[in-house]
């Protein structure tokens, strides 16, 4: 538009120089000014570089040119460092939701590392108390033995079989009691050993939900990435 504008006060100054006694330039002024609005800031940029020569316009107009694409090259980067800059809610939700999930998956690891450490505890000492019983009965065998209690033999006087039956009736108790200890130890120690197997598989469960989240946040990231960057070329585009 500023070439047109020059291009037609040029051509009207050929016409006021030889019509009236006022100077060329002043002459154009005139003209431009009754002809055009008095906004616009492209006349005012063509009076001006009316003022001089033809080499002085040309150096103006490309002075105003270069000016004009730097303030549009600075305008365009701000706008680029803003987008940069700006982090979508969808990506900083997605984040949040997955470090608030992490945390809760650590503490339930927590507790499970915590019950199996306990559980762990339960059986060594039941281990223990079953070698003690053992020993135990051991010891009371050793003492029947000891004192000739041998059905086999039958030398025995009455009052040794009085004793020898009370001893049997003791050991027959203590086999009982040991029986029942050691029954109930067995099914202690199943229910632990299946206990710690369902903890295992939670804790592989746990895993494989850890990583599928982790999966699945590196594929929300990079789906919010290409759709930010899809906005941005065509507001290129459009620009």
């Amino acid at each position: 538009m500023m070439t047109s504008v020059s291009k037609t006060v040029y051509s009207l100054q050929p016409t006021f120089a030889q019509s009236g006694g006022q100077p060329a330039d002043t002459q154009t002024r005139a003209t431009s000014k009754s002809l055009l609005p008095v906004r616009s800031k492209e006349v005012d940029v063509s009076k001006q570089l009316h003022s001089g020569g033809p080499e002085n316009d040309v150096t103006k107009i490309t002075k105003l040119r270069r000016e004009n694409g730097q303030m549009k090259a600075t305008d365009t980067a701000t706008r680029r460092n803003v987008r940069k800059g700006y982090k979508p809610l969808s990506k900083q939700k997605s984040e949040e939701e997955l470090k608030d999930k992490n945390q809760l998956l650590e503490a339930v690891n927590k507790q499970l590392h915590e019950k199996l450490t306990e559980t762990q505890g339960e059986l060594k000492d039941l281990t223990q108390k079953v070698e003690l019983l053992e020993k135990f009965r051991d010891n009371c065998l050793a003492i029947l033995e000891s004192k000739g209690l041998d059905p086999a033999l039958g030398s025995e006087t009455l009052a040794s079989q009085q004793e020898s039956a009370t001893d049997h009736t003791d050991s027959m108790l203590l086999l009982e009691t040991l029986q029942e200890e050691l029954k109930l130890f067995n099914e202690t120690a199943k229910k632990q050993m299946e206990e710690l197997q369902a903890l295992k598989v939670k804790l592989d469960m746990k895993e494989e939900r850890v990583r599928f989240l982790e999966q699945q946040t590196i594929y929300n990231n990079q789906v919010n990435d290409l759709t930010a960057a899809l906005k941005e070329m065509e507001q290129l585009l459009e620009m």
